[in-house]
């Protein structure tokens, strides 16, 4: 599916919880099959349905030795996900692209430590302790199911680049220097 972008009001609007019976359907398995195809294509490590145009609470997490176990599996969908924010003044600053504000990056403070709940493909309760660049992907994802995107939360809108331009004239190694922990994408 197509991923909205910056301007279209669907990105803008809060996300709806799923009942169990919602989790469990055809429609909503092709959701995720479509989030997972789409994730895919844009190489990326998480997606949230907004983006594709569904206002549900659905996260699709596709990343490599997690510091947390989804039952081993390669991805992980994420029902009516919910956050609580632990050791609430350790921030880090997160260098932040999303597929939603396509050819740019930004530094927005993350929370460090965050406890996940969340309701997975089962219809499990599910919670686990997040940390780092972890907290930060599920946090932003958290902003889509908001209607809030990435630039929302940057507190300096000087620290707003083209990707490209970031890349090519090391923006972010002159920014390395802010203090705190600096993220950088892969």
């Amino acid at each position: 599916r197509k991923i909205l972008t910056i301007g279209s009001q669907k990105l803008r609007q809060y996300s709806k919880p799923l009942t169990q019976k919602e989790i469990n359907s055809a429609e909503t398995r092709q959701i995720v099959r479509d989030m997972a195809a789409t994730l895919r294509e844009k190489k990326g490590a998480a997606i949230s349905a907004p983006q594709i145009g569904v206002l549900k609470q659905i996260i699709l997490v596709d990343i490599p030795k997690m510091d947390y176990h989804f039952d081993k599996w390669t991805h992980s969908v994420i029902y009516n996900p919910r956050i609580e924010i632990l050791m609430s003044d350790e921030i880090d600053h997160v260098w932040e692209e999303c597929h939603s504000v396509p050819g740019l990056i930004g530094l927005v403070p993350r929370h460090h430590t965050c406890a996940l709940f969340w309701t997975d493909e089962r219809a499990q309760e599910r919670r686990a302790i997040l940390t780092g660049i972890h907290a930060a992907i599920v946090q932003h994802e958290m902003d889509h199911l908001m209607g809030k995107l990435y630039v929302d939360r940057m507190k300096d809108l000087k620290f707003l680049h083209y990707l490209e331009e970031w890349k090519e004239h090391g923006v972010h190694e002159k920014l390395a220097c802010l203090g705190g922990d600096v993220r950088f994408p892969r």
